[in-house]
């Protein structure tokens, strides 16, 4: 009976119903193994791939599912037919999981001699995930023996290279497409050695476009390609960026991830965009953008934190501060992880207003949001929100005329996150200069915007700030 009401559930696709009998039924039949590997493939679909956020827990039972089928898969004959698309989507789990090196060992389990572009492609990306976060990863000696040639090639490729080459192999592919052109307009370290450490700004912003016009050019009928496209046009190009999401709106008009991003790029364009012509289309876009963030939280987006922030930046636009408070406390409330830029927003918001009870308050919610959070972050996310949170407290202290503690703060998240970009350790140096400036260190003033102007030497307030400490 367990097992018909499983496969009935599974037939009107109720995956955590179904899962949920299968368990018990196992209790039952504890030596079932056809049904323990049936187990893991339902849970698997019970979590969508752009659902992932917010739902590690469930993720994390995934792949531990996957990986005890696997087991079974490995004793059972009549099962191994099976266990290479088990493996496959556990490799993928992995990724989404933050747990790049894990992967990389289910591809070399999955690796034949044969090239296989899937696995270079997601070799690429772990990799490529990996060195956002400035880790690295090797296989052991053991599996260098064990994997192929080619594999083994891949893998010590410089990253960049290493999508460059995984793209002529996934032509068209949108995760490859989408981080080279990400490699293209981030960190330029991450370029270094590579194919593309000499090419100019301009060079780089225009490669990054080119792979992903070729990309939309092999998905035209993908959301998620477009969408993808919107990403990166979004940081170059806003009038392309809107035609991309006007035609993502036309082909899902009520998915709430589009009607989210949406309702921020129009309301960036109609906070930030103030040339000419463009500034009779303001209150035309911020009514859209709060029409089309009212519509996501509508339709379910109820745990998105960026709706509450986005409802919370309009509010305070049309100059209603209560209303902007109560939207990002209700974010903060009821939000998936991690809430941490809801309490940056409230403490600049407080900051504002020189209330500094109220942003003491949210200060010290902010650390407990932090530390309750923290875990379900990847390392790259860990170190840009404890970033931004020392700065909040190195305001307050600011602001109450403590500019020796605010340096402190200052001082540690400069000397603590090594692979902070250069913008944002410049302006952070220039933060730690006007301090020192502010609690007369002057000689230590003059040596932080001096080390800020070097990091940023186009930036007019390093140098004004310079002079000022002379």
């Amino acid at each position: 009976a367990l097992a018909q009401r499983a496969t009935s559930f599974e037939a009107e696709e109720k995956w955590l119903d179904s899962y949920r009998t299968i368990e018990k039924l196992l209790m039952l039949e504890p030596g079932n193994r056809e049904q323990q590997v049936r187990m893991s493939e339902i849970l698997d679909k019970s979590l969508d791939d752009r659902e992932v956020r917010g739902s590690y827990d469930l993720l994390n039972l995934i792949i531990a599912t996957q990986a005890r089928a696997l087991g079974v898969c490995e004793l059972d004959s009549s099962l191994q037919d099976r266990e290479r698309a088990i493996r496959r989507r556990m490799m993928q789990r992995l990724v989404q999981a933050g747990r790049f090196e894990d992967a990389m060992d289910q591809i070399a389990k999955l690796s034949t001699p044969s090239i296989d572009g899937y696995l270079m492609k997601w070799l690429a990306l772990s990799k490529y995930s990996m060195a956002l976060e400035n880790r690295n990863h090797s296989f052991t000696d053991a599996t260098q023996i064990s994997i192929p040639d080619w594999l083994y090639s891949a893998s010590t490729l410089q990253v960049v290279d290493l999508l460059l080459k995984s793209i002529i192999d996934n032509p068209g592919d949108i995760e490859i497409s989408s981080a080279i052109a990400e490699a293209c307009l981030g960190n330029s370290e991450l370029r270094a050695k590579s194919q593309l450490e000499n090419l100019t700004p301009q060079e780089l912003r225009d490669r990054a476009i080119s792979v992903m016009d070729k990309m939309l050019a092999s998905n035209r009928e993908n959301l998620k390609a477009w969408m993808a496209h919107f990403a990166i046009a979004s940081r170059i190009d806003p009038i392309r960026a809107e035609s991309d999401i006007r035609q993502a709106l036309s082909m899902a008009p009520e998915d709430t991830e589009v009607l989210r991003d949406a309702g921020g790029h129009f309301m960036d364009r109609g906070l930030n965009d103030s040339r000419g012509s463009e500034i009779s289309k303001k209150a035309e876009r911020l009514e859209l953008a709060q029409k089309y963030f009212s519509q996501a939280l509508e339709k379910g987006l109820k745990q998105d934190g960026k709706i509450y922030l986005g409802l919370g930046e309009l509010a305070l636009n049309k100059g209603d501060f209560e209303g902007a408070i109560k939207y990002w406390e209700d974010g903060a409330r009821v939000a998936s992880a991690p809430t941490a830029p809801l309490w940056f927003r409230l403490v600049q918001a407080w900051a504002s207003k020189r209330d500094l009870n109220k942003m003491h308050e949210s200060l010290k919610s902010m650390d407990l949001s932090i530390r309750n959070e923290s875990a379900l972050l990847n390392k790259r996310g860990q170190v840009a929100i404890s970033r931004i949170a020392s700065q909040q407290w190195a305001n307050y202290h600011a602001l109450q005329g403590d500019f020796v503690r605010a340096a402190k703060y200052l001082e540690d998240v400069i000397a603590r996150d090594q692979e902070m970009d250069s913008e944002n350790r410049s302006e952070m140096i220039a933060s730690l200069g006007m301090c020192y400036l502010r609690s007369g260190q002057y000689d230590r003033a003059v040596e932080a915007y001096q080390d800020a102007a070097g990091l940023t030497p186009l930036v007019g307030e390093l140098h004004r700030g310079f002079a000022d400490a002379l």
